[in-house]
């Protein structure tokens, strides 16, 4: 059964690469300690912050940044290595 990410709070990542002002949004990638990606999308007037798995591959992870669903940090699930 996939992991909650909420199980796991968001300072258990370290920031590997920030966007700034794409199309008014902030996108930041954390990266887990197992591999699992996650990005942060923020709205540049800081009033919406959400949250996608985004698997475990940095390159595709950050090209497709800007595309997916994104939702709350604590409704996101661990993707099947």
């Amino acid at each position: 059964m996939p992991t909650k990410f909420g199980d796991a709070p968001l300072s258990d990542y370290q920031i590997h690469r920030i966007a700034e002002n794409e199309d008014g949004y902030n996108y930041y990638m954390y990266i887990h300690s197992t591999g699992q990606i996650i990005i942060m999308r923020e709205k540049t007037d800081q009033t919406e912050y959400l949250y996608k798995n985004a698997g475990r591959n940095k390159t595709s992870a950050w090209a497709n940044r800007a595309s997916g669903t994104y939702s709350y940090y604590d409704e996101l699930e661990e993707q099947e290595a």
